[in-house]
C-alpha cells in the first residue's frame, strides 16, 4: 500500500520539522512549504492525500488556497486542514465554510494532530488509521 502523502504549509521552520518527523514516523509521506505559492505548484502537479495549512500564513493566506483550488474538479476534492492559532468563531466558520474539512487551533500536542489526521484519511480516503503515539517526538507547534 502506498503511503499517503500529506502536504504541510506553515511559516514555522520549527513547526514544519516537528510535524515532518511525526507524520514521517506514523507512515506519511510528507512534503512541506514555507510558500503557499511553492505549495500550489507542487499541489497542481502531484495532487496530495490532505494539506495541513496555517490558516494565517504571511502573504498568501492559506485559507486563500481554497479558492485556488476550487477552480479544479480534481484539486477541489483534496482534503484541506486548517491549522491556527486564532480561536474565533468567525475564523472557524469561514475556513469550515469555504470547504475546510477540519479546523485544529494551536497548540495542539503532536500526537494529537497525528491521531485526528490519521482519523480525518481514514473517513476521507478510508486509509486505516494508527493508534497510540507511535514513536512520536514531544512537541507542541507554536504559532
Amino acid at each position: 500500500m502506498k503511503k499517503p502523502l500529506l502536504v504541510i504549509i506553515d511559516d514555522e521552520p520549527d513547526n514544519l520539522d516537528l510535524l515532518r518527523y511525526n507524520f514521517a514516523r506514523r507512515g506519511y509521506e510528507v512534503k512541506t512549504f514555507i510558500e503557499v505559492e511553492k505549495a500550489w505548484e507542487f499541489i497542481k502537479h502531484t495532487q496530495p492525500d490532505m494539506i495541513l495549512c496555517e490558516g494565517n500564513h504571511p502573504g498568501t493566506e492559506g485559507l486563500n488556497l481554497y479558492e485556488m483550488m476550487k477552480q479544479d474538479t480534481t484539486l477541489s476534492q483534496i482534503p484541506v486542514v486548517i491549522l491556527s492559532y486564532h480561536s474565533e468563531k468567525i475564523h472557524i466558520s469561514k475556513a469550515l465554510r469555504d470547504g475546510a474539512i477540519d479546523y485544529i487551533i494551536k497548540p495542539v500536542k503532536a500526537y494529537e494532530l497525528v491521531n485526528r489526521i490519521d482519523h480525518l484519511l481514514y473517513q476521507h480516503l478510508m486509509i486505516p488509521g494508527g493508534s497510540g503515539d507511535g514513536g512520536l517526538r514531544e512537541g507542541t507547534p507554536t504559532p
